[in-house]
């Protein structure tokens, strides 16, 4: 993953080795790769990993849940995690550039056997955007279609980190339970 958006705590970053970060799922809001040009070995990695951030269990709990359709609820305590992908462009010809796209997600998933909405949106910055899980696509400039994004990644992140509640890092110490020791 090349971008994590993450609320932030003090101790956000638990564990730094150089470039690498670990973080408590419960505070990853977001995570987006970024390519250049869009391939299908591309296409599969970034599957690969949405469908193992997905796997994860935020605050002990189930996991994340894949997008509501048309802005419905989701269950209270239940929460999510935005995937994107995006790339300036895309080794498939612009000429129907979106049913192309999902063609090559579908039978990427397909042989991954995960379910397609594990990413949420692809931005093809030459073309357009893709909403992954309700298959739909807008077509536009690089300008309309960043817009877009920006815009659909805000209002998730917005809603999202409004939802969250805070992250009792006990949940990931509970495995070793302190015992009661008294002296008299």
């Amino acid at each position: 993953m090349d971008i994590i958006i993450a609320v932030q705590p003090p101790f956000a970053r638990v564990l730094t080795d150089g470039a690498v970060s670990l973080l408590p799922c419960e505070l990853v809001l977001a995570a987006i790769e970024v390519k250049r040009t869009l391939t299908r070995d591309q296409v599969k990695d970034a599957f690969e990993n949405a469908a193992a951030l997905r796997r994860l269990r935020p605050f002990g709990t189930g996991h994340f849940l894949p997008a509501q359709s048309r802005g419905s609820q989701l269950p209270i305590g239940s929460h999510r995690c935005f995937y994107g992908i995006v790339a300036l462009g895309s080794d498939l010809s612009s000429d129907g550039w979106a049913k192309r796209e999902l063609k090559r997600v579908t039978e990427v998933t397909a042989e991954l056997r995960v379910a397609t909405d594990v990413v949420d949106r692809i931005l093809i910055a030459d073309r357009g955007l893709m909403n992954v899980v309700d298959q739909r696509s807008l077509s536009g400039t690089s300008d309309e279609a960043i817009f877009e994004w920006f815009v659909h990644l805000s209002n998730f992140l917005d809603r999202e980190a409004g939802r969250r509640p805070e992250l009792d890092i006990d949940i990931y110490t509970g495995t070793h339970p302190w015992k009661r020791i008294a002296v008299r």
